[in-house]
């Protein structure tokens, strides 16, 4: 789906959406209205399979009854909608994690152990029982869902890390220029597997070349280890085709 035309069906969607919390304001607490320009940026980035996913969660509100008031341990009223998706969005941001963990293995041999901290890749417990407010934290763990998408998360990191480079060496420095080309996804999977590619590198009281130039190395070395990998990979299927 074009971007437009996920645009139009944003825009639709959050309009039923929109007007029945207006009308559903007797009932009790409910969700706060949706600005498409706060959620294009996010769901612009998402697979087709995450973005009908995203549509369908938001179309659940419009089920008769979501409207209704639930009151939680802590005391709180919230709808019934904002919820029953908190539980669901906690079970996906924990299954985005777990998958980020399970492919790239963070490993304290590797140094890589921290990015499970660093990624916020902890198991989520769902508090919506005991939060001061509701709403805020619904709200909060949607961005965060949002953020957990691969591509939305890829893009962001990459960003993060240009941003560091830039402050660091210049953006016109072999570094930066090296980082900009780089595939967002690769540059993420490097942050995993190499402890010289989390973006601690700002405060190394080492000397800015130096660091430069074993980051600009060790990128060297990952490109050769994905040939290999790519060339080992296509060997194997062409034997199996044997």
């Amino acid at each position: 789906m074009a971007v437009k035309d996920r645009r139009a069906k944003v825009e639709e969607l959050f309009a039923r959406f929109n007007e029945k919390v207006e009308q559903s304001a007797a009932e009790g607490p409910q969700p706060k209205k949706r600005d498409v320009e706060d959620y294009m940026p996010y769901y612009e980035k998402l697979s087709p399979g995450e973005f009908r996913r995203e549509m369908s969660r938001i179309e659940r509100y419009l089920r008769p009854g979501m409207e209704s008031s639930v009151e939680t341990r802590g005391g709180k009223l919230t709808s019934l909608w904002e919820y029953l998706e908190t539980e669901n969005i906690i079970k996906s941001l924990n299954k985005h994690n777990k998958a980020v963990i399970d492919e790239y293995q963070p490993d304290t041999y590797k140094g890589t152990m921290g990015t499970i901290e660093r990624g916020n890749l902890k198991e989520r417990v769902n508090r919506i029982e005991r939060v001061r407010n509701v709403g805020e934290y619904f709200r909060s763990i949607e961005r965060q869902l949002l953020g957990s998408s691969a591509s939305v998360r890829n893009e962001k990191y990459k960003e993060n890390f240009l941003h560091a480079v830039e402050m660091q060496f210049g953006k016109n420095s072999e570094l930066y220029t090296a980082v900009e080309g780089e595939d967002a996804g690769n540059l993420y999977r490097y942050y995993h597997i190499s402890a010289i590619f989390n973006i601690s590198f700002t405060s190394d009281p080492l000397p800015a070349q130096t660091i430069q130039q074993a980051m600009l190395d060790e990128l060297q070395q990952l490109h050769e280890e994905d040939r290999r990998n790519a060339e080992s990979a296509e060997k194997k299927t062409v034997r199996k085709k044997k």
